[in-house]
């Protein structure tokens, strides 16, 4: 028995460590990433010169996008204040998560976030047990 023990909890912490590690990585991705899209904005919030067409249609997306997007007052009574507000974090977040994934800074991130999606949440049966907001909530 105690044979067992130690080996349930040797494979407990080499677990750990490997999620650990791969924490650390996916940390070391992510700030590579927020530092190529703080220099993008930055660049861009430095133009000289500024096509007001461009600011034009940016604004229309935006106002057409977040009218999608319930605020938890909107959401009334149907859901327990605390969950409205998740609802709609979780739908502003994917708003902001579709439009931001065709930069090319986040090119890489949006190719592993499909091949991971077609992984565990395929459109064909078997179903997958997994969420699409439950995954897309684990995966970022």
């Amino acid at each position: 028995m105690q044979g067992n023990y130690n080996r349930a909890g040797m494979w407990h912490l080499l677990t750990f460590v490997s999620i650990q590690k791969s924490i650390s990585l996916l940390q070391i991705i992510m700030g590579m990433i927020s530092a190529k899209l703080r220099k993008l904005f930055e660049d861009i919030r430095n133009q000289k010169i500024i096509d007001i067409q461009d600011l034009q249609d940016a604004k229309k997306k935006s106002e057409e996008d977040l009218k999608s997007v319930k605020s938890p007052q909107e959401l009334g009574n149907d859901y327990h204040p605390f969950h409205a507000v998740y609802i709609s974090t979780q739908n502003l977040v994917s708003v902001l998560g579709e439009n931001l994934t065709f930069l090319e800074e986040l090119d890489e991130f949006s190719r592993k976030y499909q091949k991971s999606e077609d992984t565990y949440i395929p459109g064909y049966p078997p179903m997958s047990p997994n969420t699409k907001s439950l995954f897309s909530l684990g995966f970022c």
